[in-house]
């Protein structure tokens, strides 16, 4: 039982010999607030509050993309992945970059599943919110290296300001592509021209890391993983392997660089 004791909660129940009770707190956040912060918190009105936070997302949302449908469920679950996005994706302190991530708290930016929000982003006619995603691997590109058998780390797109994450070497491959899915909706091409030297030094690092497997078997004929990226991990396969991902074989190249 719940009660309410002036200022306190109090649960109360009676347990009979042997008998056991487990009770599961959940608390997000744990903060140490002060006196003043407490006394202000405790003078809001829930209700004004509730529609002040309502009235602020039905406004973000109006700004992207909606589609009207005769199933009511899948409008709203359109509309619910946006939100998803918006909510989870945080600010990188002192710079207007944004850290793309798919779930809360302790969660990292995998590149593979930014590139699929900023895609989504790009579909819904934010553009700016999607190139302020991509903007963590522009600035961080080079910054650190990919786990696997490769020479440098020069030109690779993975780090993302400690936020970088998981030891995927389909990471570089995935910033390429969405970087020209990117240019393909918006059709920036003074935005395009400011990163090239970025897209050249990521397609460099792809042509230095395949000359690896660039061999000849005792027979002079080319070795199964010929012209492959060096092995490396991929997801949670850890264990070292050549690898090639859809990417590859489906943006004319460009994104050769998926593991």
């Amino acid at each position: 039982e719940l009660i309410a004791e002036e200022e306190d909660l109090v649960y109360k129940l009676k347990l009979a010999p042997g008998e056991s009770h487990t009770i599961f707190l959940k608390i997000p956040y744990l903060c140490l607030l002060t006196q003043a912060e407490i006394a202000t918190l405790r003078e809001k009105d829930f209700c004004q509050e509730q529609k002040e936070v309502i009235a602020f997302w039905e406004d973000r949302l109006s700004q992207a993309t909606e589609l009207k449908l005769p199933d009511q469920d899948l409008e709203d679950f359109y509309r619910a992945l946006i939100t998803h996005i918006l909510i989870n994706d945080e600010y990188e302190i002192g710079s207007d970059r944004i850290q793309g991530r798919v779930a809360s708290f302790n969660y990292g930016n995998y590149s593979n599943e930014t590139i699929m929000q900023v895609l989504e982003l790009d579909r819904r006619g934010m553009h700016d919110l999607a190139r302020r995603h991509l903007e963590i691997f522009l600035h961080y590109q080079g910054s650190v290296a990919l786990r696997g058998n490769f020479k440098s780390k020069e030109g690779v797109f993975y780090g993302a300001g400690g936020y970088e994450c998981g030891h995927y070497n389909q990471h570089h491959g995935w910033v390429l592509w969405g970087l020209a899915e990117h240019y393909r909706f918006t059709g920036d091409r003074d935005w395009l021209r400011q990163i090239s030297d970025k897209l050249v030094a990521g397609c460099d690092w792809v042509i230095r890391e395949r000359e690896a497997t660039k061999r000849l078997d005792s027979q002079g004929n080319k070795v199964l993983e010929y012209g492959f990226l060096p092995a490396g991990s991929l997801e949670d396969v850890t264990d070292y392997y050549y690898w090639i991902s859809t990417n590859a074989l489906t943006s004319r190249g460009l994104s050769g660089a998926a593991a």
